[in-house]
């Protein structure tokens, strides 16, 4: 016989100890699985014979007709010792028999076999699901269909592994980047950055703006956008104190040479933009009123206008006399050979400018035979050069004796450093002089001399 559970060892413990409860009844249950119970016999006053007084068997009055105490007891139970013909001990164990289910048991020695006991017959019912419908349970067929055939398909960023299933099997998803191709109305939430395609948000789909505003961050930190309003007229958007703002135009947003002359307002014609007052504010067309009129401040430094120059105009009042010079050649200079240009000893240094350059060059000579011819000119010593077409002469003869003669011009000189201009002459061939009284000459009676004015 299989041995009988846990759970059927217990209800019949807890049946055993409800039959031998009382006074006098003992159960030896060292072993669970073979308890013993033990009993004594007596007899009350009235000579009645009874179980389980702690005294024994006795008798305080006459003698009794009992000669032999047995016991039986249910089947799951077996009694040893039974009779008990004059003393002894009456055993109770488990006999090895199933505890019926009226008694708490299931009737059955094995699990497999209690299970059974407690559930609907499952006879004709395999592959059935148990079910309850809240009192009682019962066998039902599951749900079955035609599907052999499971699979998951992902897009759009969500990758599907493990499809299909065909019999048995797991689907994994995995979630990379997502590139949504439509939003659904109402409220959109994301967790983390969402990538959208290029242009997918059209104006129409913004949030209403209010009246004569941008959208954007007016605050110096990152953050939501809103709108930044121009609430007043005349105003730029523009970045003050890092915050973006309507505002005015300073002179501080205008960088240097931004303004160029195209984008100034039209003039007047003949006219220069300035302040003509003597006070600070706005700018105005200063208009010429005549021809060769010039820009200048007024005597009092009051007005600026056009006007004719004065003499008070240039410096020290004396614009010729501050650029202008005179220089002498010493009393005189030999001219000993021919065909070759001597210094006269008569020259200026001037500085950048156009000058009007006049010459005077006094000279003598004495000629034996032939034809003689003194010249000067004036040479550009700094830029080792003659100047262009300052040739004249002083003194001509083809008469034996001495000639004297004074020859003078001018010329318009333009330099762009300062240069130092000097007075030279020469004589020419074809002549024989007598060389001592062939010269150029300075005096009383006449002077070698070079004189610039500056003009320009």
């Amino acid at each position: 016989m299989a041995a009988m559970g846990w759970w059927e060892k217990s209800r019949i413990h807890q049946a055993l100890k409800r039959l031998i409860a009382g006074p006098g009844i003992e159960v030896d249950s060292t072993t669970p699985s073979a308890p013993v119970v033990s009993a004594k016999i007596s007899t009350d006053p009235s000579n009645a014979l009874s179980f389980g007084t702690d005294d024994g068997l006795f008798a305080t009055g006459g003698g009794g007709t009992v000669t032999s105490v047995g016991m039986s007891v249910p089947s799951f139970l077996s009694v040893s010792g039974s009779p008990v013909t004059t003393s002894g001990t009456l055993a109770v164990t488990y006999s090895g028999t199933a505890l019926p289910i009226a008694n708490g048991g299931s009737g059955q020695t094995t699990a497999n076999a209690a299970l059974n006991a407690f559930l609907p017959s499952q006879a004709t019912h395999a592959g059935k699901h148990l079910q309850t419908d809240g009192t009682n349970t019962s066998w039902v067929a599951p749900a079955t269909g035609t599907v052999t055939s499971v699979g998951v398909t992902g897009n759009n960023g969500i990758g599907v592994s493990g499809s299909p299933i065909t019999s048995s099997g797991s689907i994994t998803l995995s979630l990379g980047a997502i590139t949504p191709t439509s939003v659904s109305t109402g409220a959109l939430t994301a967790s983390g950055a969402i990538s959208l395609p290029s242009g997918s948000i059209t104006r129409a789909n913004l949030a209403n703006g209010s009246a004569c505003s941008v959208i954007g961050r007016s605050a110096n930190s990152s953050g939501a956008v809103a709108d930044i309003s121009m609430g007043t007229n005349d105003r730029l958007l523009g970045r003050v104190s890092n915050v973006v703002q309507s505002t005015q135009l300073t002179a501080g947003m205008v960088p240097n040479a931004l303004v160029t002359s195209a984008m100034l307002r039209n003039s007047a014609g003949l006219s220069v933009i300035g302040r003509s007052a003597a006070t600070s504010g706005v700018v105005a067309d200063i208009t010429a009123g005549g021809a060769r009129n010039f820009l200048k401040s007024s005597a009092a430094a009051t007005a600026l206008t056009f006007d004719v120059l004065e003499k008070e105009d240039f410096p020290g009042g004396d614009w010729i006399g501050a650029n202008s010079g005179t220089g002498y050649a010493p009393s005189f200079t030999g001219i000993s050979s021919d065909a070759t240009w001597f210094d006269s000893g008569a020259s200026i240094t001037i500085a950048a400018g156009t000058y009007l350059l006049t010459y005077s060059l006094r000279a003598s000579m004495a000629i034996t035979a032939g034809a003689g011819l003194i010249s000067g000119r004036l040479y550009n010593v700094t830029d080792a050069a003659a100047v262009t077409n300052s040739e004249v002469m002083a003194v001509s003869s083809n008469i034996a004796g001495t000639t004297q003669g004074t020859g003078t011009t001018s010329v318009v000189l333009t330099v762009a450093g300062t240069k130092t201009i000097r007075l030279e002459a020469q004589r020419d061939a074809g002549a024989t002089y007598t060389g001592a009284a062939t010269r150029t000459k300075s005096d009383a009676g006449g002077r070698t001399s070079i004189s610039y004015v500056r003009i320009a």
